[in-house]
């Protein structure tokens, strides 16, 4: 089947004609001003420089390989496996598209520019219609912050593209207590009703501030009626696979205390089943039922690392059985469940053979005979149709950046649909490896380490710290270590103390010492890298994005003899101001408890606190319209450093947002690096 009727007409969604009054018109151009303009030509020039590196040695890709938006994303199947869906990148903006497989008929029906709104998620409905989430910085708030909106759209394109939810007469602002409210985030589906295919369940605060009811919305006519009122201190919902609502999670006021409540399966009786201190050993996650409704799924600590546990609770104990642990790894993923009995098969997990632990044998024996037909990657089941005949597979490695496929299993036919990055080749990108490494205190430390083909050490090198901190590294294609490795630099990703997966204990060690061991570990496995002849002294570069961006930072601050030099994207720099940023938000004292609020603790946390420690250049890159860290974060490290007289520079992205949704932006970042890096490690 060919995929290549990709120039029709896109119809496009005005929606901010409908949220505040604004125009959007699908494919105008942007406005011109004279920074965007002086961004173009900057943007130019740094092409030429990169087009002549490029000629000088053709082992090096153009930066567009890796820094174009993938080809296509979120590759899904219709319930009744008439259609194929995904988003596709259409000269970097993105449009919602589907194929009918009879026909090969392919219907755009939705296009975003990144730039006023774009899709957060999207699934299928029913076996016509499709319902996506979109997401947006209210354009008239004084305070930045997201909103979302659902909008439904039809397989066949036979209707327009429409929001669902729409406000009452009576509705007014998000920050109000009035009878209807504006919600901030109307996208909260927590339940596809698989038995009713005209209708959904979503849970949005309408009526209380923070505190969401449950209603059933038709998606044809955006009409809904309300199921569940708003209950303090709830926050979110859970049904059942009877679409019945059965689970209540709340916090407190100060985000530090949990509340699972569970209703019986047969009547309207609400039990408080646990109680705990959030970060707690004694947490436990509700994940979702089985198709037995008494039968629940959760996760909580077995050894100090996460399990997953089946709750019987048709007995008055609710006894616990383990279904699934890894005494190395937590155990993280969310359940896997067939779309055709609706019962749990599986956990996903990232340590697991093909990322997946079944439950039932046969689902085993499927993946098994994946695996033969595509023997050198690792191959994901990513959607099945509603009788499991017809399915997506996503194909990876770390030499592999991701192939989609579509399968018959009647046909017994496996077919190619997109490669996510077409100018990366398995001849481009050679393997990572697990590594590991004692920390200064003994503590091992997991790492992907990366080596580009046919070099032998010393190498410069990147050291490239994930964000969050509560995040953490697999191996597997990542196109920033792709780049680098292109650029003939080896790359360390070290998954440091705070990363989450290896156990409670592990985790907390970053909580209130953001700029304690995580940077530690960091500068240990850097000194690994020297010690073990794979990283060349004096040749390497911390760079990272978000507290990946804040690591380089403090890198610089408390190594400046390790690295030759630092690249922060969307990093943070003064962690006081950004804690006083984030009253306006909920959860303020959730971060607060993370960050710590010492304020000399703060302070020598804050690399901007900290410029005349820093010894070598320094590259900044933020977005404008970064809602996750504000651009001040950068903008006060730009003036610090330039106080200082420190070897920097500080590029702003228009209309940047935290994730480098728009192409433009992650070229131009792109661009930034390789030269910076081609100025501070290469001869």
């Amino acid at each position: 089947m060919k995929m290549v009727c990709l120039s029709y007409h896109m119809r496009c969604l005005s929606l901010f004609v409908s949220i505040a009054g604004m125009g959007w018109a699908c494919g105008a151009a942007a406005p011109s001003n004279s920074v965007e303009d002086s961004v173009s030509v900057e943007s130019m020039m740094l092409a030429a420089h990169i087009a002549s590196r490029i000629k000088a040695n053709p082992q090096l890709l153009p930066i567009e390989a890796f820094a174009r938006l993938p080809e296509a994303q979120s590759v899904k199947i219709s319930p009744g496996g008439r259609y194929i869906s995904f988003l596709k990148n259409i000269e970097g903006e993105t449009g919602l598209i589907t194929v009918n497989l009879a026909t090969g008929k392919a219907n755009a029906l939705v296009k975003t520019d990144n730039r006023s709104m774009r899709f957060r998620w999207y699934e299928w409905a029913n076996d016509d219609q499709l319902i996506a989430s979109v997401i947006y910085v209210d354009p008239l708030a004084t305070v930045k912050y997201y909103m979302t909106k659902l909008i439904r759209a039809t397989a066949d394109n036979s209707e327009a593209p429409r929001v669902i939810v729409k406000p009452s007469e009576d509705s007014v602002g998000i920050l109000t207590n009035s009878s209807e409210r504006v919600s901030q985030f109307q996208d909260n589906v927590i339940d596809f009703l698989p038995e009713d295919p005209e209708h959904v369940l979503l849970s949005a605060d309408f009526d209380k501030p923070l505190y969401p009811g449950v209603y059933s919305l038709n998606i044809d006519s955006g009409v809904r009626h309300r199921l569940k009122e708003f209950s303090k201190p709830i926050r979110a919902w859970m049904t059942d696979q009877q679409g019945e609502i059965r689970i209540g999670i709340g916090v407190n006021k100060d985000y530090d205390r949990r509340f699972v409540k569970v209703r019986h399966a047969e009547k309207n009786d609400w039990k408080k089943a646990w109680e705990y201190t959030e970060h707690s050993g004694d947490a436990v996650s509700p994940l979702g039922f089985g198709i037995d409704p008494n039968v629940l799924y959760v996760r909580a600590y077995q050894d100090d690392r996460k399990a997953i546990f089946k709750v019987d609770l048709s007995k008055p104990d609710w006894p616990r059985t383990l279904v699934a642990a890894d005494p190395r790894y937590d155990i993280s993923g969310p359940l896997i469940y067939s779309p055709k009995t609706r019962d749990v098969i599986g956990v996903y997990h990232g340590e697991a053979a093909d990322a997946r632990i079944y439950f039932d044998r046969s689902y085993k024996k499927f993946q098994e005979s994946i695996n033969r037909v595509l023997p050198d990657t690792v191959n994901y089941i990513i959607d099945l149709s509603r009788d499991e005949r017809r399915y997506i597979v996503f194909s990876t490695n770390d030499d592999a950046p991701g192939t989609y496929y579509w399968g018959d299993r009647d046909q017994n036919s496996l077919q190619e649909l997109f490669v996510t990055y077409p100018l990366l080749t398995r001849d481009k990108l050679p393997p990572t490896k697990k590594v590991s490494y004692k920390a200064r205190d003994g503590v091992e430390i997991e790492a992907y380490l990366t080596v580009p083909d046919g070099k032998a050490g010393p190498l410069a090198t990147v050291v490239m710290p994930h964000g969050g901190p509560f995040n953490r590294d697999y191996g597997g294609f990542d196109y920033w270590k792709a780049f680098f490795v292109n650029r003939g630099y080896a790359v360390l990703q070290p998954n440091f103390r705070g990363s989450t997966g290896y156990g409670r204990q592990f985790q907390m060690a970053a909580f209130k010492g953001f700029g304690d061991r995580p940077q530690d570990d960091i500068a240990d496995g850097a000194k690994w890298l020297i010690e073990q002849g794979i990283a060349a002294e004096k040749k390497i570069c911390i760079v990272g994005a978000s507290f990946g961006g804040y690591s380089a930072l403090m890198g610089a601050v408390k190594t400046p003899d390790l690295y030759q030099c630092a690249i922060s994207f969307a990093g943070l720099s003064d962690l006081k101001a950004y804690l006083d940023g984030q009253w306006y938000y909920a959860g303020y004292e959730a971060i607060k408890r993370q960050i710590g609020d010492d304020r000399e603790t703060l302070k020598q946390h804050s690399p901007r606190r900290r410029v005349s420690e820093i010894e070598i250049p320094i590259l900044l890159v933020h977005g404008v319209d970064d809602v996750t860290v504000p651009v001040e974060q950068s903008q006060l490290m730009a003036d610090a450093l330039e106080k200082r007289q420190r070897i920097f520079k500080y590029v702003e992205l228009e209309e940047g947002t935290h994730h480098l949704s728009i192409e433009r932006n992650r070229i131009r970042l792109f661009q930034e690096m390789d030269l910076f890096l081609a100025e501070h490690l290469e001869e």
